[in-house]
């Protein structure tokens, strides 16, 4: 086990005028580390079945998703994210064709239970980096996916912060969804 040592750069206000360095230690493992009190696991294709039933737990007592959506959706888990041992969140990333584009790239997404999400405040870069970074060495196996593509749904995400911190990662800005949603795209090119 390795510390690892980073700086986060939290933005105070909405102008990007003001910003705090804080900084945080993080547990490396060779495929698993922890933020906080939040311990993530690398799980991409190797998700055993008592665990897909405490994430459809989870997904039933937290989301409006379907059984059918719940069943698709386990198989794409790259990392499931457990407090005490309990899944209180997943990453996942899916394969489809962006409109557009010629390609397939992989789709970013994420849940962390509601009473969660407080907690894990300033990992999500993170858990978008350590996604990322395990599905761009699964592309480099077996070549799939252009890269990989967020649509920020969290309106917190659209703050001059933290599209600093998506550039800054290497992520380049698309424009928007009709819902008025943030399209950014990595290359693994």
């Amino acid at each position: 086990m390795l510390h690892e040592k980073f700086d986060v750069v939290l933005y105070v206000n909405r102008y990007n005028t003001q910003s705090i360095k804080k900084e945080y230690s993080i547990k490396k493992f060779e495929n698993d580390f922890s933020i906080h009190e939040l311990e993530l696991e690398y799980v991409y294709g190797n998700l055993s079945q008592e665990r897909k039933e405490e994430i459809f737990k989870m997904w039933e007592d937290h989301t409006p998703l379907k059984k059918e959506a719940q069943i698709k959706r386990v198989e794409q888990i790259v990392y499931i994210i457990k407090k005490d041992d309990h899944v209180v969140g997943v990453s996942t990333a899916y394969l489809r064709k962006p409109p557009r584009r010629e390609e397939k790239y992989y789709f970013f997404r994420t849940f962390i239970q509601p009473d969660i999400r407080g907690v894990i405040g300033a990992g999500f870069p993170d858990i978008l980096r350590a996604t990322n970074q395990r599905m761009q060495e699964f592309n480099d196996i077996e070549p799939l996916a252009g890269g990989m593509v967020v649509i920020t749904e969290n309106p917190k995400l659209k703050r001059p912060g933290s599209r600093k911190l998506f550039r800054d990662g290497g992520w380049k800005y698309q424009g928007q969804t009709e819902k008025k949603q943030d399209i950014w795209f990595y290359s693994y090119a």
